[in-house]
């Protein structure tokens, strides 16, 4: 069977019976904070032109969706692009998670971006196997605090 990888609103992923299933999924084996999208706020930053939804559809079915954002760094005057997500059913990751990031990185610099970012939780083998297997490279840090 093949995956389709197309760009769909916002709406239309997020009003589909298997995306919450799809993100929970995650949730659950990752270990990571549950996950709230606000989906009206990713339906205006569409709106605005700083996000792209993309859908992985087998057969019409939803297995897996990403969300780039795509924004102006108006210090450095380039285009900032950055995997906001990628989510996948668990028997489709393999599958469809490079093609989405393939997806995603050629539509950021279609956009003007030079470089793609994706932040993981450390740790996480979720995004561990893929994301140096895809060409992305540890270039930064990136710090949090609970406020």
């Amino acid at each position: 069977m093949s995956i389709d990888i197309s760009i769909e609103p916002a709406r239309i992923v997020a009003d589909d019976p298997l995306f919450m299933t799809i993100v929970s999924g995650y949730e659950a084996e990752a270990a990571v904070m549950p996950a709230h999208p606000d989906i009206d706020a990713y339906i205006e930053a569409e709106v605005s032109g700083f996000v792209t939804v993309f859908a992985a559809r087998e057969n019409g079915v939803l297995v897996g969706f990403a969300v780039l954002a795509h924004i102006p760094n108006r210090q450095y005057g380039s285009m900032q692009a950055i995997v906001d997500c990628v989510y996948a059913l668990k028997e489709y990751r393999e599958r469809c998670g490079a093609r989405l990031l393939a997806t995603i990185a050629r539509v950021a610099k279609a956009k003007g971006a030079q470089k793609l970012f994706l932040s993981a939780k450390v740790g996480s083998p979720l995004y561990d196997s893929l994301v140096g297997k895809h060409g992305f490279t540890h270039e930064t840090s990136t710090f949090s605090m609970e406020i």
